[in-house]
């Protein structure tokens, strides 16, 4: 992938008289597309292999609107990004579909889920710059906001598929964002050991 990114970028930039800071930053933002391209793509090609291509884009209209302001566990590797972003988007259909969860038990999950998304969202990677104050509050916010309109449509929507994808989206967002934290506690506490 690295090859892949670095012909791209010499490609583009070939010929530019281009500060350092801009080359470097034109490089990440190549990267950071053709690898989330890429992440998506494959689970894509598993949905349309077992015959779920509907369910991944169900899955992956959750996914975009709410990943960036939750945060949770991120990987350091595309390989294990990618495993994750596969294996998370599987569960989601599984559970959708066979564990059917009643509206109640549903609103249930959302109140916990908003609860835990005021507390601690986002939970950033540590391989990112830290985000302000401001930027984490919007963040949650936004956070908040989103989990709120999907609890209307799962309490509103006629199509059940969706309803469950949402609801176990979010179950499983909040189980991840949870992990996502300790692991970042983990590094916090071995790092201050370190020093």
């Amino acid at each position: 992938m690295e090859k892949f990114v670095n012909h791209i970028h010499s490609s583009l930039t070939k010929n530019q008289n281009l500060p350092e800071d801009t080359l470097a930053s034109i490089y990440y933002s190549l990267e950071i597309l053709i690898n989330t391209i890429v992440k998506l793509l494959i689970p894509m090609v598993v949905f349309l292999v077992i015959g779920q291509i509907d369910m991944y884009f169900y899955i992956l209209l959750f996914t975009i609107s709410t990943r960036t302001f939750i945060g949770g566990v991120h990987f350091s590797s595309f390989i294990g990004c990618t495993l994750f972003t596969t294996v998370f988007f599987l569960l989601i259909c599984f559970l959708a579909q066979t564990a059917i969860v009643s509206q109640t038990a549903g609103i249930c999950i959302f109140v916990f889920a908003i609860l835990v998304f005021a507390l601690y969202a986002p939970v950033i990677s540590r391989n990112r710059p830290e985000y302000d104050k401001r930027q984490r509050s919007r963040f949650k916010m936004i956070a908040i906001t989103v989990t709120v309109i999907y609890l209307a449509i799962f309490l509103s929507t006629k199509s059940w598929d969706f309803a469950q994808v949402i609801l176990w989206g979010v179950c499983l967002s909040t189980i991840q964002l949870l992990i996502g934290k300790e692991v970042n506690r983990y590094y916090e506490r071995k790092t201050v050991q370190v020093q």
